[in-house]
């Protein structure tokens, strides 16, 4: 960006989350990353690729009861 001045960063993120199970989730992604702005051009600056697994633990504590 350079001289200070402010930018625009943007990211889109994609992603897909199904159940595995009660109270546990698997999420798969891909964020792309933006930047540009104050006299710059706007391009594509990277990705990263994502896999997480998610707890519920509401869902995990009420299927015990």
């Amino acid at each position: 960006m350079g001289k200070g001045r402010a930018g625009v960063y943007d990211r889109l993120e994609l992603a897909w989350e199904p159940k595995i199970a009660d109270g546990l989730y698997l999420k798969i992604g891909a964020r792309f990353h933006f930047n540009g702005g104050a006299g710059t051009k706007f391009g594509f600056s990277g990705c990263n690729q994502l896999i997480a697994v998610r707890f519920r633990l509401e869902e995990l504590i009420n299927k015990n009861r």
